[in-house]
Order: C-alpha cells, then sequence, then structure tokens
C-alpha cells in the first residue's frame, strides 16, 4: 500500500486499506496535466469519473480515482459513490472497508447496509448480515430491515436485543417503553464505557420506536458521554440535530468531538469533518466556515504533513468566501496557503484558483502577476518549485476590501463586517409571497445588504430569521428582525433597514464585529 501521498496532496491513506499502486502510478502520470491546466480541479474530476465510465475502466481505476478525490473534492460522497462502484464490481475488501468509514462520516446508513449487503453476498459472513440491518433500522428503512434481521436470528438465536428490535419492527413488541428502560437501567450497572455505550445505542435503536422522539435523543446522549469515540452514536446523533436543526446541540457534538482529539492531526480532521458536514448539509455554514478556518490554521501554525484533504477545505473555504461577496478575503487566503505549500500539487491548484477569482481585478493586480510567475515556474520546473515559493514575494496580505453594498443613511454611522466574517451570517425570509433563504454580504445594527433567492421590491416588509455566531466556533444565536426593503440593486440584492432591533441582536452583532 502506498502512503497515500497521490498528486503530492498528501491524502492519507485508506484505513486498512491494499488500493494496488499501479493504477494510481497511471493516473498520476496520465492525468496530471490535465489538471494542472484547470483551475476547479472537483469539476476535473468529475470529468474524468465521467470518461472512466464511458469506457469501462476497471475496478481498480475507480478505486485510484476515488483515493484521489478524498484529498480535493470537499464533499465525501463522490469519493465514496467510486468505492462503491469499485466494489461492486471487483470485491477488493479493502474498497468495501474505505466506503463504510467515509459512508459513517457523512451519516449515510443507507450506504453502509448496502455495501454490508454485498460484503454477506460475497462471503456469507452473517456479521455483515447483522450490520446490513442494524444499519437500515439506522437509516430508518424499518420495512426493508426486517428480512436481514430475522435471517440474523436464525444465526443467533439468543440475541435478545436484536429480538426486541425485530418485534419492534414487526409491530409485535407490547412495550416498547419497558424494554427501552430495561437497557438503560442496564447500561447503568456496567463497567466500561464502550460496553455502556453500546448498550444505550440498542436501547436508543429501541426508542426510535416511540412517538417522542426525546428518549432517542437522550440516551444517543447518554451513549456518546459513556464512550465519545462511538461512531455510529456520533453519527446517529449528528443526523437526529441537523434534521431537528438544533445547531447549538450539535456545536456541543461537535466541541466533544475536538476535545476528545489527542493529537493535533486529529483535531484538524474533527474540525474538518465537522465543518464539512456543516456546511454541505446545514442551515448553519458560517459555523462551519469557521471550523474549516480552524483546521487550516492548525495546519500551518504546527507546520503539520500528510494533512488529509487540505485542497479539498481550501475550495471549500474559497467558494464560501466567494458567495458572500469577499473575492479580496478569498484571494488572502491563498496567498496564505502558498506560504506554506508542501507539494508542487498543491501550489498549482492555488495558482490556478487565485488566477480565476483576481481575473479582471486591477486592485489584485500584483498578485495576479505574482500568481502567472509562478505558473510558468511551476510548469517549466517543477521540482523546483517549493523554493520558488519561499523565494516569491507572496507572503505578504493582499489589501483590499470589500466595499459595502448595503443600504446607507445619511449620517449614520454603520459597523461593517469583514468579508471573511460575514459569510457567518445567513436569514431565513418571510415574505407576502412565501419563504426564501438569503446570504448577507453588509451586516450592521441599523440593517444589511442580502442576495436571496425571492423576488422583492422597494417597501416590501419582511420578517427576518438570523443566525448568528456565539461566543466561541461552536455556538449560535438565532433573532427573528422586522424589516423594509430599503433598496433594490437589479441582479444583485436588497438593502434592507431593520423596523426592529432586540438588544441581544445588537449585542451580537456588535461582539461580532470584535
Amino acid at each position: 500500500m502506498p502512503n497515500g501521498r497521490l498528486f503530492g496532496l498528501g491524502i492519507a491513506s485508506c484505513r486498512g486499506s491494499s488500493v494496488t499502486t499501479t493504477l494510481v502510478r497511471s493516473l498520476t502520470t496520465t492525468y496530471r496535466r490535465l489538471l494542472w491546466q484547470r483551475d476547479d480541479w472537483p469539476d476535473a474530476l468529475e470529468d474524468l469519473g465521467a470518461e472512466m465510465r464511458e469506457c469501462s475502466a476497471s475496478p481498480a481505476e475507480f478505486a485510484g480515482l476515488a483515493l484521489i478525490c478524498e484529498g480535493v473534492v470537499p464533499d465525501a460522497q463522490v469519493a465514496m459513490n467510486l468505492y462503491c462502484r469499485a466494489y461492486a464490481s471487483g470485491a477488493e475488501e479493502a474498497w468495501a472497508v474505505r466506503v463504510t468509514d467515509l459512508a459513517m462520516e457523512l451519516g449515510d446508513f443507507s450506504c453502509v447496509a448496502r455495501v454490508a449487503g454485498m460484503r454477506h453476498a460475497n462471503n456469507g459472513d452473517a456479521v455483515h448480515l447483522r450490520a446490513q440491518a442494524l444499519a437500515l433500522l439506522d437509516a430508518g428503512r424499518v420495512p426493508a430491515a426486517l428480512a436481514p434481521l430475522r435471517a440474523t436470528l436464525e444465526v443467533d438465536v439468543g440475541d435478545r436485543n436484536l429480538l426486541a428490535l425485530e418485534r419492534a419492527a414487526s409491530g409485535e413488541c407490547a412495550n416498547i417503553y419497558e424494554e427501552v428502560r430495561t437497557l438503560g437501567n442496564e447500561a447503568q450497572s456496567i463497567r466500561g464505557g464502550a460496553a455502556a455505550a453500546d448498550c444505550l445505542l440498542s436501547a436508543a435503536r429501541l426508542a426510535a420506536f416511540l412517538p417522542d422522539s426525546e428518549h432517542y435523543e437522550q440516551l444517543l446522549i447518554r451513549a456518546l458521554d459513556a464512550d465519545a469515540s462511538n461512531i455510529t452514536v456520533g453519527a446517529l446523533l449528528e443526523n437526529h440535530c441537523i434534521e431537528s436543526q438544533q445547531w447549538n446541540r450539535l456545536g456541543d457534538l461537535y466541541r466533544v468531538r475536538a476535545q476528545s482529539a489527542t493529537t493535533s492531526l486529529e483535531k484538524v480532521e474533527a474540525y474538518r469533518l465537522s465543518g464539512t458536514r456543516l456546511v454541505m448539509r446545514s442551515e448553519s455554514p458560517g459555523t462551519g466556515v469557521r471550523l474549516l478556518q480552524q483546521a487550516v490554521s492548525l495546519i500551518y501554525q504546527e507546520q503539520l504533513e500528510d494533512v488529509p484533504q487540505l485542497v479539498a477545505m481550501l475550495d471549500l473555504l474559497t467558494e464560501q468566501l466567494v458567495q458572500s461577496g469577499g473575492t479580496p478575503s478569498a484571494i488572502r487566503l491563498l496567498v496564505r496557503a502558498l506560504a506554506h505549500p508542501r507539494t508542487s500539487d498543491e501550489a498549482m491548484w492555488i495558482v490556478n484558483r487565485g488566477l480565476r477569482l483576481a481575473d479582471g481585478d486591477v486592485a489584485l493586480r500584483r498578485t495576479v502577476v505574482n500568481f502567472e510567475s509562478l505558473r510558468e515556474n511551476l510548469l517549466a520546473n517543477e521540482p523546483a518549485v517549493l523554493e520558488e515559493c519561499a523565494a516569491a514575494e507572496i507572503g505578504g496580505e493582499v489589501r483590499g476590501r470589500v466595499k459595502a453594498a448595503g443600504l446607507r443613511e445619511e449620517g449614520a454611522e454603520r459597523t461593517l463586517i469583514a468579508a471573511d466574517v460575514s459569510i457567518a451570517v445567513r436569514a431565513k425570509i418571510s415574505t407576502a409571497n412565501g419563504k426564501a433563504s438569503a446570504m448577507t454580504r453588509d451586516l450592521s445594527e441599523t440593517g444589511l445588504f442580502m442576495a436571496c433567492d425571492a423576488e422583492l421590491a422597494q417597501s416590501d416588509e419582511i420578517s427576518l430569521s438570523i443566525l448568528i455566531p456565539g461566543e466561541d466556533e461552536w455556538s449560535l444565536s438565532e433573532h427573528d428582525i422586522s424589516g423594509v426593503v430599503a433598496r433594490v440593486v437589479p441582479g444583485v440584492g436588497y438593502g434592507v433597514r431593520f423596523t426592529n432591533v432586540p438588544e441581544q441582536f445588537l449585542a451580537d452583532v456588535r461582539a461580532l464585529c470584535g
């Protein structure tokens, strides 16, 4: 097994994997120049995957592409699907292990169940049948779980927990609450956190059949308290918090995850997982962005090597900054990254992305010249890239500030949030025509400017639900505010003047402005 330094991106080795190196080397040789000419590597890899499907590539080729995608594409879903395709065709056990790991990171229990079913079909091991049944229950697919549950019970007749689950799933359990209470009490008498967590997890799975989700949630919290490293419990609680929009509780979960890390690399991984999940799948992208920023800062601060998915994190951060109107902040992020390049491939991604972002911006011309020069050096003399990056005058901060596009009241003072913080504030809008979502570009104590997917007119009255980051990188506070559309910029967004401003909102905005 290679050490994972594919494309020079420091991609982490697959846990327990033995992916063949031949294909990975061929991909590195064949497609490297393709990626070096593109500024959007996730899109390039997607195109590459489409080409491989058209030419009926081998399972090992799909697995190799998946391994590369892990370091480039922010959402692990892409790599997971590629590994899944590879395993379905080639049945390499290492690929099944990796796709299961990625599916657990995403809380995709349907995928866990699908792979477990394939593994059982390939080797007949009942442990995979059990894993399939439990994953289907965790995914909420109760009817589909019945057949593997019953087949597992034929092998393990004495498993009381499985029997209780089968009876609950088939509607034959007379008193589910009593079963849940019994398991909860048993867990209190068990010595050893892992065993107690497993018992509480069984109780939570039964509690999922109760009409009230409170017992389910509390049992998962207790299980995580007993064993913070239980991946299944963490994924179930994470899914539950996202579905029920309990963002602060989700923040507590992520805090526990980071605090349980014992090394800087583990802490970076905790920030990365939490941040990516929040940005990709929740109403709280700003908190996710701050966690990703924490991860990247820690990498630079500790001068960490072999960090998986640094390019993926930078890609996601850049995208979020640009979406919020913070292109200069995105450029600053890339300039800082160029001061710490570990490989020529990483440097080329940064340069290509920076050139695209700075295109046509006179204020960023000096940076563009530096990027263009470095790109030529990379193409002409790749072995010397690290020395060139260190010698290039690209370490200074790119000057420039996003101009406030929002409402300007005569004589009014406005405290603006820096562009790299404004992405943390997302709003939900209720108008006479329905509901919509928005991203703020300029927030102050008196109003905001927002881009949204609703058609608004001058003087429209709206209701806003604004999520503001709290005292640390984990917490959020939600504020309900009324406003009126005071400015319309066609194709750009709307300036909104607040008509009621709660004191706590003012305090949170002032704290955010620092």
